[in-house]
């Protein structure tokens, strides 16, 4: 298959295909480490034919995923690992008002490609949530993969939802409609017309939709101009789940580079000295009911570990992204000259020059203290041209048809995955395995006491132990058995070695991406230094995904 883009060095390879094609033209346990989030189930429609997410029911949509999984699995290294981040949804909410409803100003998901959800699927009820990311998980299980961890994302600023619960509330009707003056329903054949136009009309009071009290009728009035809104209020939906999962048990993985702070509070609780604490069991400094490794070194006056292993709960806050493409030459926006082309366009004139026509204009000539339209002649003063509608067109080709990603994650989501998954040092060149780091062992902490003895504490901290308390990295050794260049026998000693480890040179890993959207999973591995290949459907995503891995390269 030709890739839509590769650059120079090799260092990011993108396709345009159907993810099982794509995977279909990959060689065979090429690739190191997969990081992916696939579109979730009837939230959103990117426009293409076959995409994933349209199921019409759960079991459709999981057996498309397990399927897709399968051949992963073939692209993937027997000792790579796969982090697939999914979210939920609830049956019968879908992702959007439906565009052309009743309450077009309610939501602006229709906008962003949302989809409502039709029917209700066999076991469910309307707001049952589908538990989908479990759904998966338990069918990846099912199809051979190994499951190594469920891990919770926690976003500390979600997206709002409309969840509010049963109250009393004063009556409003709608004295205005909302105007629109250049749509903003996303079709396959249009794109995305007057994203962000709405936007900075509403704040300047322009075209917005108006309310006022109700005067009185036959619903408020026996109960003194307030209705009852029966809402089904639950808490606001700020997590999703990555899993974490392998081909075997035999899998390359290592903690050090994404280890979190370690907790101060035992620290400062710990004695100084050896000394044991009255405030906790303590036979002798070293031993007792507090044999975690970071608790052990302040008691016997060690230098702590450098932080404690990760958690399985990640708290990463959402990334400003907001790059647009328009759909009709594929120029590339970033974010602040999107803003400014938003902002500062010329006015459109909105003469009606026929039957549910307007003139569309975006040029005039001034004299005399008027605005003439060269399209249909119509003159304006300067107050007048000053509440005209901005025209939000392409400085390129001068349209007005854009197109955004809604969905991408923060790229500090990829770079946990890839840095635990893969080797800072890199690859053997020869057989693609991945170099581990040689760690100094400072002090190995594992004390265990009979459970459920006299005298002691049948806790679970007794009764397992607990990992070494490991120092910092001195080296870096190849784990497979390739020679060197000069061809010395396998597992040399890199120390006596003339060439030291030059002798040995290594490649990046390789991380995929399945369904790469706008590229934060190429960024985050291009970043670290890996190399990173992506497949997509939609290729003015690929399109963005280029334009945001060219505004810095690694190498």
């Amino acid at each position: 298959m030709t890739p839509f883009y590769r650059d120079d060095l090799g260092q990011l390879t993108l396709y345009h295909a159907d993810v099982l094609d794509g995977l279909r033209a990959l060689p065979s346990g090429s690739v190191h480490c997969i990081v992916t989030s696939p579109p979730y189930l009837g939230l959103r429609t990117y426009q293409v034919e076959g995409q994933l997410g349209l199921e019409s029911t759960p079991e459709e949509f999981v057996a498309n995923l397990v399927a897709v999984f399968r051949e992963c699995r073939r692209v993937l290294r027997d000792d790579g690992v796969l982090w697939v981040n999914l979210g939920s949804s609830y049956m019968g909410s879908g992702g959007a008002h439906k565009p052309g409803g009743a309450n077009p100003g309610l939501s602006q998901s229709s906008t962003r490609g949302g989809v409502p959800l039709s029917g209700i699927a066999p076991g469910l009820k309307p707001l049952d949530n589908m538990m989908m990311p479990a759904r998966v998980a338990r069918a990846l299980q099912a199809d051979g993969w190994y499951l190594r961890s469920a891990i919770t994302w926690v976003k500390p600023a979600p997206m709002p939802e409309s969840v509010s619960g049963v109250r009393w509330e004063k009556h409003r009707v709608k004295v205005k409609a909302q105007v629109d003056y250049q749509g903003s329903h996303y079709t396959a054949e249009t794109g995305l017309r007057g994203h962000g136009a709405d936007i900075v009309n509403r704040s300047k009071g322009i075209g917005s939709t108006e309310w006022a009290d109700c005067p009185g009728c036959k619903v408020c009035e026996p109960n003194g101009g307030l209705v009852l809104r029966k809402g089904s209020w639950r808490p606001t939906h700020s997590s999703e789940m990555i899993y974490m999962l392998t081909k075997s048990a035999d899998y390359w993985a290592d903690g050090e580079d994404v280890r979190e702070d370690s907790s101060p509070n035992t620290h400062r609780r710990a004695a100084i000295g050896g000394v044991p604490s009255d405030r906790f069991k303590m036979e002798k400094a070293g031993k007792g009911n507090r044999n975690n490794p970071s608790f052990q070194a302040a008691m016997r006056d060690l230098p702590l570990a450098a932080g404690r292993n990760l958690r399985d709960v990640w708290i990463i806050g959402p990334e400003p992204f907001s790059m647009t493409l328009c759909k009709n030459c594929k120029t590339v926006y970033e974010p602040q000259s999107y803003r400014r082309l938003m902002n500062g366009s010329n006015p459109q004139c909105n003469t009606e020059i026929d039957e549910d026509v307007q003139c569309g204009g975006t040029d005039f000539d001034y004299g005399d203290g008027v605005f003439l339209c060269r399209n249909c002649l119509t003159a304006r003063s300067k107050s007048e041209m000053a509440r005209l509608p901005k025209a939000k067109r392409c400085r390129v080709c001068k349209e007005s048809v854009w197109v955004g990603h809604f969905a991408s994650f923060p790229t500090a989501l990829p770079k946990k995955c890839i840095l635990a998954a893969t080797s800072e040092r890199g690859v053997c060149p020869k057989c693609g395995a991945q170099w581990a780091r040689i760690v100094e062992v400072r002090d190995v902490v594992h004390q265990r006491e009979p459970a459920h003895q006299p005298g002691n504490t049948p806790t679970k901290v007794d009764s397992t132990g607990w990992e070494p308390t490991t120092g910092n990295t001195i080296g870096w050794r190849p784990t497979c058995r390739c020679p060197g260049l000069d061809g010395d026998a396998p597992w040399p000693d890199l120390a006596m070695h003339p060439d030291g480890e030059a002798n040995w040179p290594t490649v990046p890993a390789t991380v995929l991406d399945i369904f790469m959207g706008s590229g934060s999973t190429a960024v985050a591995a291009r970043e670290l230094g890996r190399i990173a290949w992506g497949i997509d459907l939609q290729e003015d995503y690929l399109r963005m995904a280029v334009e945001r891995n060219q505004q810095g390269s690694l190498l």
